[in-house]
């Protein structure tokens, strides 16, 4: 019918004129990219016969949430050929970072509201619902777990930068500390507080080859 084919043809045309050349201009290329991914449910209920009316929109609405994180998670794992390519895909300069995490993170808890909207107008049952909310909640666990793995990374990269600005004076070998952000912040904490200094790498040399963890200078 000709509603079927003018949603198509506009998908299409969004798709190949829109979404292609903007993803190596800027990273909102992912949000032009959503729309004409987000078309075929309407296409699909427009193809059944009835008229666009709520359910239709409902549907494409999750559609077109769920493509960030899907998009992002993509370009999360492909960033250096898509780098090569000159394809600007994920939200933050930073590329596979806190940032992008937090987006992806924040659209993947945007679908949980909008996934029960089917329910709530009276499109689907407690069955489907009941998986839906189910699978929701694993891939939202799943973004929480890879958000605090990269805060975490993110944490103790600028931690082991720090750490080897003031090695120097506080008498601390980065190179032990490296990957180890508790004691790392104990120890650094002590540098900028004068209680640390290069007297004590030599008591740090002993412990270490004593088999001892570097010990926090005495108060």
């Amino acid at each position: 019918n000709p509603v079927t084919g003018i949603l198509g043809f506009s998908g299409l045309l969004l798709y190949v004129f829109c979404y292609t050349p903007l993803k190596k201009r800027t990273p909102f290329s992912v949000f032009a990219g959503a729309v004409p991914g987000a078309m075929p449910p309407l296409i699909g209920w427009a193809a059944s016969g009835h008229d666009l009316s709520v359910g239709a929109w409902i549907l494409c609405g999750i559609q077109f949430i769920w493509q960030f994180p899907h998009f992002w998670s993509i370009a999360w794992v492909q960033h250096a050929d898509y780098l090569k390519a000159g394809f600007r895909m994920l939200p933050s300069p930073e590329g596979p970072g806190r940032a992008t995490a937090f987006h992806a993170l924040t659209y993947t808890a945007a679908l949980l509201p909008a996934g029960l909207l089917p329910w709530v107008f009276h499109l689907s049952g407690p069955v489907s619902e009941g998986r839906f909310v189910a699978l929701g909640v694993g891939a939202l666990g799943g973004e929480v777990v890879a958000y605090e793995r990269r805060a975490r990374g993110d944490r103790i990269a600028v931690l082991d930068q720090d750490l080897a600005r003031h090695a120097p004076e506080g008498g601390l070998d980065a190179r032990h500390l490296a990957g180890r952000p508790d004691h790392a912040a104990r120890l650094h904490g002590q540098v900028e507080a004068g209680e640390r200094g290069p007297e004590d790498r030599d008591r740090d040399r002993e412990d270490e080859r004593g088999g001892q963890e570097v010990r926090p200078a005495p108060r």
